[in-house]
């Protein structure tokens, strides 16, 4: 092996030694959509399409109580919750604020935070439980889906779930933000569903 070809190999060994760094640091997450939801919980089911355009396929799912109190993310794309709202004000700025995202650690952001999914009709499980992983008293929740299709064209989705009786289904309510975002809608067929535990 010549000096050319080490120098070279010592560069390559460098260069994956740093992205390797850099994705340990910077962390993906692991929450992903499901095909079978358990019973004793809420699964929030949409229906997603890719939109090639600048700042398109964020969003996130979050649930809070009645008085507004945020509960907990059930699910967002790894590109806002590590950092990307800061370079793209316009994504998912509701679920931002909400959640206080720019207070949470490492850990905090990989429990909630997935990769965009491929198109399809996808479905994230909420488990009951809040943010410090204690299990929350039955009754009605509100339950969020926020996403950005296009800068400022976004579309907030929102509905109420009672986990307090039998099996139940609740079609979300759609705000869009501009004409664009209703017509260009990466996300559609937004709902809740109660699956009571088993007897």
């Amino acid at each position: 092996m010549n000096k050319s070809t080490r120098i070279i190999m010592i560069v390559l060994i460098g260069i994956m030694v740093i992205n390797l760094t850099a994705c340990t640091r910077k962390g993906n997450g692991a929450v992903s959509s499901v095909d079978k939801q358990p019973n004793g919980t809420v699964a929030i089911a949409l229906d997603y399409e890719k939109r090639n355009t600048y700042s398109s396929n964020q969003f996130a799912i979050w649930i809070e109580d009645l008085e507004g109190n945020f509960i907990k993310t059930v699910y967002v794309t790894s590109y806002t919750a590590n950092g990307g709202y800061k370079k793209r004000a316009e994504s998912i700025p509701v679920w931002v604020e909400k959640s206080y995202i720019s207070s949470a650690s490492r850990e905090e952001i990989d429990a909630i935070a997935g990769p965009t999914p491929k198109p399809g009709s996808l479905m994230y499980i909420w488990n009951l439980t809040d943010e410090t992983g204690q299990n929350v008293e039955d009754g009605q929740y509100k339950f969020y889906v926020e996403a950005t299709i296009y800068e400022e064209s976004r579309i907030l989705f929102s509905g109420i779930i009672d986990i307090s009786g039998e099996d139940t289904t609740v079609k979300a309510d759609a705000e869009y933000t501009t004409e664009l975002a209703e017509k260009e809608a990466n996300i559609t067929q937004v709902k809740a569903i109660w699956k009571s535990p088993v007897k």
